[in-house]
Protein backbone atom coordinates (compact mmCIF):
# COMPACT_ATOMS: atom_id res chain seq x y z
CA UNK A 1 0.00 0.00 0.00
CA UNK A 2 1.21 3.44 -0.83
CA UNK A 3 1.10 6.97 1.08
CA UNK A 4 2.33 10.11 1.24
CA UNK A 5 4.11 11.17 4.42
CA UNK A 6 6.10 14.20 5.46
CA UNK A 7 9.35 13.58 5.90
CA UNK A 8 12.83 15.12 7.06
CA UNK A 9 15.61 15.34 4.26
CA UNK A 10 18.89 15.80 5.86
CA UNK A 11 20.39 16.13 2.58
CA UNK A 12 18.12 19.14 1.55
CA UNK A 13 17.69 20.52 5.07
CA UNK A 14 13.97 20.96 4.59
CA UNK A 15 10.99 18.26 4.87
CA UNK A 16 8.87 16.40 1.73
CA UNK A 17 6.09 15.09 1.21
CA UNK A 18 7.16 11.61 -0.35
CA UNK A 19 4.92 8.56 -1.25
CA UNK A 20 6.00 5.07 1.16
CA UNK A 21 5.38 1.74 0.10
CA UNK A 22 4.41 0.26 4.10
CA UNK A 23 6.49 -2.95 2.10
CA UNK A 24 9.58 -1.85 0.75
CA UNK A 25 10.12 1.40 2.29
CA UNK A 26 10.24 5.27 0.47
CA UNK A 27 9.68 4.71 -3.66
CA UNK A 28 13.28 4.68 -4.93
CA UNK A 29 12.10 7.38 -7.43
CA UNK A 30 11.37 9.96 -4.70
CA UNK A 31 14.90 9.15 -2.72
CA UNK A 32 17.69 11.38 -3.14
CA UNK A 33 20.90 10.22 -3.23
CA UNK A 34 23.42 10.53 -0.20
CA UNK A 35 19.92 11.64 1.51
CA UNK A 36 18.45 10.19 4.85
CA UNK A 37 15.00 10.51 5.37
CA UNK A 38 13.26 10.49 8.79
CA UNK A 39 9.88 9.36 9.51
CA UNK A 40 7.64 12.47 10.59
CA UNK A 41 4.21 11.06 12.27
CA UNK A 42 2.78 14.42 11.79
CA UNK A 43 2.46 17.37 9.53
CA UNK A 44 5.71 19.40 10.07
CA UNK A 45 5.67 22.41 13.09
CA UNK A 46 6.11 26.33 11.54
CA UNK A 47 9.34 28.20 13.47
CA UNK A 48 12.03 25.03 13.21
CA UNK A 49 13.63 23.66 16.21
CA UNK A 50 16.64 24.18 18.34
CA UNK A 51 18.65 21.35 19.80
CA UNK A 52 18.74 21.83 23.59
CA UNK A 53 21.37 19.58 25.45
CA UNK A 54 19.98 17.49 28.87
CA UNK A 55 23.23 18.79 30.03
CA UNK A 56 21.77 22.39 30.56
CA UNK A 57 19.93 21.03 33.78
CA UNK A 58 23.26 20.76 35.38
CA UNK A 59 24.42 24.25 34.66
CA UNK A 60 25.05 27.01 36.17
CA UNK A 61 22.82 29.55 34.65
CA UNK A 62 19.90 27.03 35.70
CA UNK A 63 20.86 26.09 38.98
CA UNK A 64 22.56 28.85 40.53
CA UNK A 65 22.08 32.45 38.69
CA UNK A 66 18.83 34.13 38.36
CA UNK A 67 15.54 33.05 36.68
CA UNK A 68 15.70 36.44 34.39
CA UNK A 69 19.21 35.21 33.30
CA UNK A 70 18.14 31.96 31.82
CA UNK A 71 15.14 33.68 30.57
CA UNK A 72 17.07 35.85 28.17
CA UNK A 73 19.55 32.70 27.44
CA UNK A 74 16.89 30.86 26.26
CA UNK A 75 15.60 33.78 24.27
CA UNK A 76 18.92 33.92 22.35
CA UNK A 77 19.63 30.47 21.70
CA UNK A 78 15.39 30.05 20.04
CA UNK A 79 16.35 33.48 17.76
CA UNK A 80 19.93 33.00 16.73
CA UNK A 81 19.75 31.93 12.73
CA UNK A 82 19.95 27.86 11.75
CA UNK A 83 22.20 28.94 8.85
CA UNK A 84 24.08 31.72 7.29
CA UNK A 85 22.56 34.39 5.21
CA UNK A 86 23.71 37.70 3.80
CA UNK A 87 22.69 39.77 7.13
CA UNK A 88 24.24 37.22 9.91
CA UNK A 89 25.76 34.09 10.25
CA UNK A 90 24.81 30.82 11.65
CA UNK A 91 24.53 31.19 15.20
CA UNK A 92 24.28 34.75 15.51
CA UNK A 93 21.00 37.04 16.39
CA UNK A 94 20.70 40.66 16.19
CA UNK A 95 18.99 42.20 19.37
CA UNK A 96 18.49 46.46 21.33
CA UNK A 97 17.86 46.75 24.44
CA UNK A 98 14.61 48.26 24.10
CA UNK A 99 13.54 45.67 22.20
CA UNK A 100 14.60 42.70 24.74
CA UNK A 101 13.68 44.33 27.54
CA UNK A 102 9.99 45.01 26.55
CA UNK A 103 9.41 41.70 25.67
CA UNK A 104 11.15 39.75 28.39
CA UNK A 105 9.80 42.18 31.02
CA UNK A 106 13.48 42.60 31.98
CA UNK A 107 15.06 45.71 33.24
CA UNK A 108 18.82 47.00 31.65
CA UNK A 109 20.61 46.17 34.97
CA UNK A 110 19.37 42.73 34.79
CA UNK A 111 20.99 42.41 30.80
CA UNK A 112 24.40 44.36 31.50
CA UNK A 113 24.52 41.74 34.14
CA UNK A 114 23.23 38.30 31.95
CA UNK A 115 25.96 39.52 29.59
CA UNK A 116 29.50 40.16 31.64
CA UNK A 117 28.30 36.61 33.16
CA UNK A 118 27.84 35.10 29.75
CA UNK A 119 31.22 36.63 28.21
CA UNK A 120 32.84 35.67 30.93
CA UNK A 121 31.86 31.88 30.63
CA UNK A 122 32.80 32.29 27.28
CA UNK A 123 29.25 31.44 26.31
CA UNK A 124 28.64 34.76 23.85
CA UNK A 125 30.70 37.08 22.54
CA UNK A 126 29.04 40.41 21.37
CA UNK A 127 29.45 43.20 18.69
CA UNK A 128 27.56 46.68 18.99
CA UNK A 129 25.71 48.25 15.65
CA UNK A 130 24.51 51.58 14.70
CA UNK A 131 20.82 50.11 16.08
CA UNK A 132 21.43 47.38 18.77
CA UNK A 133 24.50 44.43 18.94
CA UNK A 134 25.13 41.08 17.57
CA UNK A 135 25.26 38.25 19.57
CA UNK A 136 27.09 35.12 18.64
CA UNK A 137 26.32 31.61 20.40
CA UNK A 138 30.11 30.55 20.77
CA UNK A 139 29.12 26.83 21.11
CA UNK A 140 26.32 26.88 18.61
CA UNK A 141 27.89 24.21 16.17
CA UNK A 142 29.07 22.09 19.10
CA UNK A 143 25.15 22.04 21.11
CA UNK A 144 23.25 21.96 17.11
CA UNK A 145 25.50 19.03 15.92
CA UNK A 146 23.41 15.68 16.84
CA UNK A 147 26.56 13.51 16.05
CA UNK A 148 28.13 15.08 19.18
CA UNK A 149 25.20 13.51 21.73
CA UNK A 150 25.68 10.13 22.88
CA UNK A 151 22.72 7.91 22.04
CA UNK A 152 21.43 4.62 23.10
CA UNK A 153 19.78 2.95 20.35
CA UNK A 154 17.62 0.57 22.28
CA UNK A 155 16.07 3.30 24.32
CA UNK A 156 15.57 5.68 21.20
CA UNK A 157 12.15 7.07 20.13
CA UNK A 158 10.72 4.41 17.84
CA UNK A 159 9.39 7.97 15.79
CA UNK A 160 13.19 8.60 15.19
CA UNK A 161 14.03 5.66 13.22
CA UNK A 162 15.21 6.48 9.25
CA UNK A 163 11.97 5.26 7.25
CA UNK A 164 14.85 3.70 4.78
CA UNK A 165 13.66 0.87 6.73
CA UNK A 166 10.79 -0.96 5.74
CA UNK A 167 7.65 0.45 7.52
CA UNK A 168 6.12 -1.80 10.16
CA UNK A 169 2.36 -2.22 11.18
CA UNK A 170 0.47 0.32 13.04
CA UNK A 171 -0.61 -2.34 15.54
CA UNK A 172 2.51 -3.11 16.05
CA UNK A 173 4.34 -0.64 16.74
CA UNK A 174 2.25 0.66 19.11
CA UNK A 175 1.86 -2.56 21.10
CA UNK A 176 6.34 -1.95 21.09
CA UNK A 177 5.87 1.34 21.88
CA UNK A 178 3.71 0.24 25.38
CA UNK A 179 6.16 -2.29 25.71
CA UNK A 180 9.27 0.36 26.28
CA UNK A 181 6.75 2.74 28.17
CA UNK A 182 5.72 0.15 30.83
CA UNK A 183 9.56 -1.59 30.75
CA UNK A 184 10.80 3.03 30.82
CA UNK A 185 8.08 2.89 34.27
CA UNK A 186 9.52 -0.07 35.88
CA UNK A 187 12.87 1.31 35.57
CA UNK A 188 12.32 4.58 37.20
CA UNK A 189 10.04 2.17 39.54
CA UNK A 190 13.01 0.32 40.98
CA UNK A 191 15.25 3.41 40.82
CA UNK A 192 12.88 5.25 43.30
CA UNK A 193 12.62 2.19 45.53
CA UNK A 194 16.34 2.14 45.43
CA UNK A 195 16.87 5.70 46.47
CA UNK A 196 14.11 5.63 48.77
CA UNK A 197 15.98 2.57 50.75
CA UNK A 198 19.55 4.52 50.43
CA UNK A 199 17.74 7.79 52.36
CA UNK A 200 16.79 5.45 54.71
CA UNK A 201 20.07 4.40 55.75
CA UNK A 202 21.61 7.66 56.66
CA UNK A 203 18.57 7.84 59.31
CA UNK A 204 18.90 4.83 60.77
CA UNK A 205 22.60 4.95 61.31
CA UNK A 206 22.30 8.94 62.89
CA UNK A 207 19.28 7.14 65.16
CA UNK A 208 22.12 4.18 66.02
CA UNK A 209 24.33 7.16 66.89
CA UNK A 210 22.35 9.17 68.88
CA UNK A 211 21.07 6.07 71.19
CA UNK A 212 25.20 5.29 71.83
CA UNK A 213 25.49 8.81 72.67
CA UNK A 214 22.94 8.43 75.32
CA UNK A 215 24.50 5.41 76.62
CA UNK A 216 27.37 7.13 76.97
CA UNK A 217 26.17 9.98 78.90
CA UNK A 218 24.19 7.60 80.87
CA UNK A 219 26.76 6.09 82.08
CA UNK A 220 28.75 9.11 82.58
CA UNK A 221 26.68 10.56 85.20
CA UNK A 222 26.25 7.02 86.82
CA UNK A 223 30.39 7.02 86.90
CA UNK A 224 30.29 10.56 88.47
CA UNK A 225 31.70 12.14 85.46
CA UNK A 226 30.23 16.12 85.43
CA UNK A 227 27.26 16.77 82.78
CA UNK A 228 27.70 19.37 80.17
CA UNK A 229 26.39 22.36 82.18
CA UNK A 230 28.70 21.43 84.55
CA UNK A 231 32.03 20.89 82.70
CA UNK A 232 30.73 24.76 81.24
CA UNK A 233 30.32 26.00 84.59
CA UNK A 234 33.65 24.48 85.58
CA UNK A 235 35.31 25.96 82.32
CA UNK A 236 34.16 29.41 82.57
CA UNK A 237 36.08 32.34 84.11
CA UNK A 238 34.93 33.22 87.61
CA UNK A 239 33.08 37.31 87.58
CA UNK A 240 35.25 39.57 88.56
CA UNK A 241 34.03 43.04 90.62
CA UNK A 242 33.82 45.18 87.69
CA UNK A 243 31.92 42.26 85.74
CA UNK A 244 28.89 42.41 88.36
CA UNK A 245 29.60 46.33 88.69
CA UNK A 246 28.56 46.28 84.68
CA UNK A 247 25.59 43.88 85.21
CA UNK A 248 24.18 46.24 88.29
CA UNK A 249 24.42 49.84 86.67
CA UNK A 250 23.11 48.06 83.16
CA UNK A 251 20.44 45.89 84.59
CA UNK A 252 17.24 47.38 86.78
CA UNK A 253 16.62 43.56 88.57
CA UNK A 254 20.13 43.83 90.20
CA UNK A 255 19.65 47.75 91.00
CA UNK A 256 16.23 46.30 92.78
CA UNK A 257 18.03 43.12 94.38
CA UNK A 258 20.62 45.77 96.00
CA UNK A 259 17.77 47.77 97.20
CA UNK A 260 16.09 44.36 98.81
CA UNK A 261 19.74 44.30 99.97
CA UNK A 262 19.54 47.85 102.35
CA UNK A 263 15.94 47.37 103.37
CA UNK A 264 17.05 43.74 104.85
CA UNK A 265 19.66 45.70 107.00
CA UNK A 266 17.36 48.72 108.14
CA UNK A 267 17.59 51.24 105.54
CA UNK A 268 13.88 52.73 105.34
CA UNK A 269 12.55 52.46 101.55
CA UNK A 270 12.80 56.27 100.97
CA UNK A 271 16.32 56.36 101.90
CA UNK A 272 17.21 53.45 99.93
CA UNK A 273 15.91 54.44 96.77
CA UNK A 274 16.78 57.85 96.74
CA UNK A 275 20.53 57.05 97.57
CA UNK A 276 20.61 54.48 95.03
CA UNK A 277 19.38 57.15 92.58
CA UNK A 278 21.89 59.34 93.35
CA UNK A 279 24.80 56.72 93.95
CA UNK A 280 24.07 55.65 90.19
CA UNK A 281 23.91 59.06 88.79
CA UNK A 282 27.38 59.62 90.37
CA UNK A 283 29.22 56.58 89.21
CA UNK A 284 27.79 57.05 85.96
CA UNK A 285 29.18 59.87 84.91
CA UNK A 286 31.03 59.52 81.39
CA UNK A 287 34.20 61.12 81.02
CA UNK A 288 35.11 64.25 78.41
CA UNK A 289 35.54 61.63 75.59
CA UNK A 290 32.59 60.28 76.27
CA UNK A 291 33.67 56.44 75.64
CA UNK A 292 33.73 55.49 79.37
CA UNK A 293 32.08 56.19 82.96
CA UNK A 294 33.12 57.23 86.32
CA UNK A 295 33.57 53.97 88.13
CA UNK A 296 35.10 52.35 84.55
CA UNK A 297 38.14 54.54 85.52
CA UNK A 298 38.47 53.35 89.00
CA UNK A 299 41.07 50.14 90.10
CA UNK A 300 38.89 48.42 91.50
CA UNK A 301 34.74 49.18 92.32
CA UNK A 302 32.67 46.68 94.06
CA UNK A 303 29.01 47.56 94.61
CA UNK A 304 28.52 46.49 98.37
CA UNK A 305 31.41 47.43 99.57
CA UNK A 306 30.95 51.15 97.62
CA UNK A 307 27.90 51.62 98.77
CA UNK A 308 29.17 51.17 102.30
CA UNK A 309 31.25 54.25 101.96
CA UNK A 310 28.00 55.79 100.25
CA UNK A 311 26.01 55.37 102.62
CA UNK A 312 28.80 56.28 105.88
CA UNK A 313 28.75 59.93 104.49
CA UNK A 314 25.52 60.19 103.91
CA UNK A 315 25.25 59.76 107.19
CA UNK A 316 27.97 61.54 108.25
CA UNK A 317 27.07 64.73 106.47
CA UNK A 318 23.23 64.24 106.95
CA UNK A 319 22.54 65.44 103.54
CA UNK A 320 21.50 62.12 101.78
CA UNK A 321 18.28 61.81 102.78
CA UNK A 322 18.76 61.21 106.55
CA UNK A 323 20.44 58.04 107.06
CA UNK A 324 20.83 57.50 110.54
CA UNK A 325 23.91 55.72 112.43
CA UNK A 326 22.46 52.93 113.09
CA UNK A 327 21.12 52.79 109.62
CA UNK A 328 24.42 52.62 108.61
CA UNK A 329 26.21 50.46 111.39
CA UNK A 330 23.74 47.51 109.88
CA UNK A 331 24.70 48.12 106.03
CA UNK A 332 28.56 48.20 107.00
CA UNK A 333 27.57 44.87 108.73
Amino acid sequence: MIRRVSVFSAGLGRFRQVPIDSRTGIDGENHLPGSTYFLMPHPPIDGGYQIWARQTLESDIFLDKPAEWFKLWFYLVMSVHWSDDERLPRGATHITYRHTADMLHLTRNQIDSFFRYAKKAKMVSTKKTTRGMIVSLLSYEKYQDPKNYKTDTKSQPRGSRIASMKVADTETDTQEAIKDHNKAEKITQDKKQTDTKNEMKPTRNRHATDTIEEERKKGRKEEGDPTEGEAKNAASPPRTPGDEAREFFENPEKQEAIISWLLSRGVSPEAARKELEAFILCWTEPNKSGKRLRWELQDTFEIKRRLVTWFKRASRDGQRGGVKPSQQWHVAQ
